[in-house]
């Protein structure tokens, strides 16, 4: 069972038995969550900021949502990492970092 719960964002929280994510859209909401297969409804927009906290997630998971990503498409690494007010592109460098 994994459990995710955005950072300051006590009442932004999932759990989910194969991996889960936490986002709270900075800085008035919305939250969301969901399971891991779940993961490709959430859309980013480039100033978008987030708290987020993804558990268990598969690099191919994370491959799908992000096309920088594509080249991980059959990876099985389970990758899990907690940020606050994170842009795109700091949660983009901080997935490559935990998948390389």
């Amino acid at each position: 069972m994994s459990t995710c719960t955005a950072p300051d964002h006590p009442d932004c929280t999932i759990d989910c038995d194969n991996g889960c994510y936490a986002v709270y859209w900075e800085p008035d909401g919305p939250c969301d969550t969901g399971c891991s297969d779940q993961l490709k409804k959430l859309k980013f927009k480039t100033d978008s900021r987030i708290s987020i906290c993804l558990r268990d997630i598969s690099a191919s998971t994370l491959g799908s949502l992000f096309e920088e990503l594509s080249n991980v498409s059959s990876s099985d690494k389970k990758i899990s990492l907690t940020m606050k007010n994170a842009s795109r592109s700091e949660l983009l460098d901080r997935v490559r970092k935990a998948i390389s």
